[in-house]
């Protein structure tokens, strides 16, 4: 507040009272002015003077005063946050959360490593230095600018260690017999056997067929000697409905009769012809019939005679030394895991 001198007195006795409106503004009597808080405007004060004379003659004067408001304070300077920015980047198998990041000078962030299913971190490196295979990260006391980015690899698959004690590194079947058992074709006899020299069921060879398939369903068997429930059943039914096997003949499949080499052409003739396999025969090239190398060659089955043609100029059957095809011998184990082999690398993609 400030002051006024409102005087009260004046010559030859006269007398001065004043008054002020509004109230609150002007104090008459002590002359203190209380001036209007910051911001809500300057006040306009109607002051008025009573100058009275001795014998009751009186005159007023009216004064139009502007009190002005108080300033205001001085504003507190505005405080400025740094802010630092993080990148983040992921290679192709997996993602970084966040992608990005602002933060505050002296904050910190957790950057998130995560890989895709089938892959798994390899390395996570920070300003480009390794940090080593982590799964999240976390910036401290963050005072400049960073990077941030993770590198993943595919898993490794893990194969099943090699169990046959019968099946030696130095037989000519070992790399076959390997392949069917690591690709889920082939199981062994006994834990630690696969009877290479043993031969190869009718109903094995199908089954293995329709893993390759994936397993389709079938309909119901129509051979009397497939019964169901046997770990063979769905694996007839489907290969008889789509025209793989044909039996012998008077509803009967044979499941556990040993197969021939010239059936297990046939099996898979049939079966690379309903994949939509290349099924041509080498003779039909304008080649030389490739079964009369063979002393034998004449003993193939009428039936199977395409079928065999395709096989051995295919390269899927081989003789078995001394010009001897053997085809209505039977296909061993050792034979059907080196022809399913030759047959998978050459037509399954």
């Amino acid at each position: 507040t400030s002051g006024l001198n409102l005087v009260g007195s004046g010559p030859h006795g006269t007398t001065i009272s004043w008054s002020a409106e509004p109230a609150g503004v002007i104090n008459t009597t002590t002359g203190s002015v209380t001036r209007p808080a910051a911001g809500q405007g300057n006040a306009q004060v109607r002051l008025t003077a009573t100058v009275s004379k001795q014998g009751g003659e009186s005159k007023t004067k009216e004064f139009q005063m502007t009190v002005i408001s108080l300033p205001s304070a001085d504003p507190e300077p505005p405080v400025i946050t740094t802010y630092y920015a993080i990148s983040a980047t992921a290679g192709e198998g997996g993602t970084i959360s966040p992608k990005s990041a602002s933060v505050a000078a002296y904050g910190s962030r957790t950057f998130t490593i995560t890989p895709d299913e089938g892959y798994e971190i390899e390395d996570v490196l920070v300003d480009g230095k390794s940090v080593g295979v982590v799964t999240s990260y976390t910036f401290e006391r963050v005072s400049r600018k960073h990077t941030i980015s993770a590198i993943f690899k595919k898993t490794e698959e893990s194969v099943a260690e090699f169990p046959f004690k019968d099946v030696e590194e130095s037989d000519w079947f070992y790399s076959s017999v390997e392949y069917v058992f690591d690709n889920g074709l082939m199981t062994g006899t006994a834990t630690d056997l696969f009877s290479p020299l043993l031969d190869t069921s009718r109903a094995m060879i199908v089954t293995i067929i329709h893993r390759l398939e994936q397993t389709p369903s079938g309909s119901e068997s129509i051979f009397t000697d497939v019964d169901l429930g046997t770990w063979y059943t769905d694996a007839v039914a489907w290969a008889s409905a789509n025209g793989i096997v044909e039996g012998y003949g008077g509803n009967l499949f044979g499941p556990d009769d040993s197969i021939t080499r010239e059936q297990m052409a046939c099996i898979l003739y049939r079966y690379a012809r309903y994949a939509g396999y290349d099924v041509s025969l080498p003779a039909q090239a304008g080649l030389p019939d490739v079964l009369a190398g063979f002393v034998d060659g004449g003993n193939v089955s009428p039936w199977a005679l395409e079928a065999m043609q395709w096989a051995v100029g295919s390269g899927l059957i081989s003789g078995k030394g001394n010009g001897i095809l053997e085809p209505t011998g039977p296909a061993t184990r050792a034979e059907a895991a080196a022809i399913l082999q030759r047959f998978i690398e050459s037509n399954v993609k």
